[in-house]
């Protein structure tokens, strides 16, 4: 709030604010008005209409078939948040992750670039990106996608089967228990996994560190 007292632009100001608000918490600031965390990150674009973090917490805050109205008078849904955060940022990563669940079965979307993308192909964007929370939730729940036996191909070409999809979500702290839980299932009776710590465990033992 000091920040946008000195600084009535400051985008970073606005979005850490918007961060720290609950979902119908407002905030006062120094010039009186009152603002919740949406109304926040509408200010952010208003000072910088290139910040890809403001469009991308700004479409988390909206439903999929909600639609909002930027200062700048466009009116936009939140798939259409999600892809001006990536003309901003190819990288990324949370805008790629965030897009790809709103996606269905065979559906796909263009992104600002041009290139078609459906949920697999956006998934894959993530683990491209330099982005270790987003990495580890979407590596985890690329591993439930594949089927027994099947593989996948990703951008850098290293081609992995759905334990070590899994085990790429176990890599980063926080450990990801969902990971943990997809792994132990996709083990059969007597089959272990080697983790990236060097354990070799089963299916109980997954079960059980979960």
């Amino acid at each position: 709030i000091e920040a946008l007292r000195y600084d009535r632009d400051n985008v970073r100001a606005f979005c850490s604010l918007s961060n720290i608000l609950s979902c119908g918490e407002t905030v006062k600031l120094t010039d009186g008005r009152v603002l919740d965390n949406r109304q926040l990150l509408v200010e952010a674009l208003r000072c910088d209409a290139d910040c890809a973090q403001a469009y991308c917490s700004l479409a988390f805050t909206l439903s999929s078939i909600s639609m909002l109205k930027l200062s700048d008078g466009r009116q936009v849904t939140q798939r259409q948040l999600y892809l001006e955060a990536l003309r901003c940022d190819r990288d990324y990563a949370w805008a790629y992750h965030n897009l790809a669940g709103k996606l269905f079965g065979s559906e796909t979307v263009t992104l600002p670039d041009g290139r078609v993308m459906g949920q697999r192909q956006l998934l894959m964007e993530v683990l491209r990106c330099e982005n270790s929370i987003a990495h580890t939730q979407t590596a985890s729940s690329f591993g439930a996608q594949p089927s027994c036996g099947e593989t996948v191909t990703l951008i850098d070409g290293k081609t992995m089967c759905k334990h070590h999809l899994l085990m790429i979500g176990l890599r980063h702290p926080p450990v990801d228990v969902s990971a943990l839980c997809s792994l132990a299932k996709s083990l059969s009776g007597r089959e272990t996994v080697t983790l990236n710590d060097g354990r070799v465990m089963n299916k109980r033992e997954l079960l059980f560190e979960a």
